[in-house]
């Protein structure tokens, strides 16, 4: 068959008969997948590309309420009821928080069905998910806290608590501090790096506001300064010692932290509630909570002032007392 002997009008129509043919056979092949065998292939050409093994890991651990749920269901065919059905039989049995969190990663699978023009819509972004539950945490006074690092001056984790109480940095953080990351002469000290698998190795911390640069006070100063000049260590050495195994992690902290507290019958807390401690004292001196988001490396201001929701009345209540006085 020669085509120049085909008028065009013709041959648009029949280009415009082969289109829709193809469009029919990619509609058809799209509205024939399930959730399960999209998700399989969601991790294949993203999960598996996008996140560490550990995140796919969880993932897969989030996403069996939903696939035992709508697994062999058509993807095409799921609806925001469908999807909110699952919340329901979820509560109670888990917290709103791990609910919150499939939430989320179905609405980042869905997008996907949506942006490779599987789905028309995605489902997900009408379904209403559960308000997280308030975190609740214990901290220290001042007064506790100096005497626990009195206490604890000659113990291996001696430093790594000085750091969290007067720097409110991470475990994960502390325990990947090198000294040059440390600068005596600005006063800063670099967090750019945290334990990722265990303590099996150190990565870069993953947002612009998670590497930050926290000043060191008086105390801290003095402290590391005295440190330094004592072990003399090479730029690469960590700041905080290490175990007699060359290790130490972030596991090791939280266990040991929690047998010297009540070792020594301490208030119970956990390691990384003195970071809390240490947000806590600032905004409780006044300290703008945007500054103390800053040095905590808080995405944003909302998540550091519903946090420490708890602390900012009393602040509220005492800025007023000043406020009022202006007036008399």
């Amino acid at each position: 068959m020669s085509f120049e002997h085909i008028k065009v009008e013709n041959l648009t129509a029949v280009l415009e008969d082969v289109l829709k043919f193809l469009k029919h056979q990619s509609d058809l092949k799209s509205s024939s997948v399930t959730f399960q065998e999209f998700v399989n292939y969601w991790f294949e050409a993203y999960a598996k590309l996008a996140v560490k093994p550990s995140t796919q890991k969880r993932y897969k651990e989030f996403l069996k309420h939903a696939l035992k749920s709508i697994g062999s269901k058509k993807l095409s065919e799921i609806k925001p009821v469908d999807i909110q059905k699952i919340y329901v039989s979820l509560a109670g049995k888990v917290s709103n928080c791990t609910i919150l969190k499939l939430h989320r990663l179905l609405h980042e699978v869905f997008k996907h069905a949506q942006m490779w023009e599987y789905i028309n819509d995605n489902p997900v972004k009408k379904v209403i998910p559960p308000s997280p539950e308030k975190k609740l945490f214990d901290v220290w006074d001042v007064e506790t806290a100096k005497r626990f690092l009195e206490v604890i001056r000659n113990e291996t984790i001696y430093y790594p608590v000085l750091l969290a109480l007067h720097t409110g940095m991470r475990a994960g953080e502390i325990v990947s501090l090198k000294w040059c990351d440390v600068n005596f002469e600005t006063r800063i000290i670099s967090v750019v790096k945290t334990e990722r698998s265990k303590g099996l190795k150190m990565v870069d911390l993953k947002t612009k506001t998670s590497k930050r640069a926290v000043y060191m006070n008086d105390v801290l100063y003095d402290e590391l300064k005295n440190l330094y000049e004592i072990t003399k260590p090479k730029p690469d050495d960590f700041v905080c010692p290490r175990l007699p195994t060359g290790k130490l992690t972030v596991n090791y902290l939280s266990k040991r932290f929690k047998k010297l507290v009540k070792r020594y019958n301490f208030p119970i807390i956990r390691f990384h509630d003195l970071r809390h401690t240490f947000a806590t004292l600032m905004l409780q001196l006044g300290v703008n909570t945007k500054i103390v988001a800053e040095i905590l490396g808080h995405s944003d201001i909302k998540l550091t002032a519903d946090t420490y929701s708890h602390v900012l009345p009393t602040m509220q209540e005492n800025a007023m007392k000043e406020f009022v006085k202006l007036w008399k």
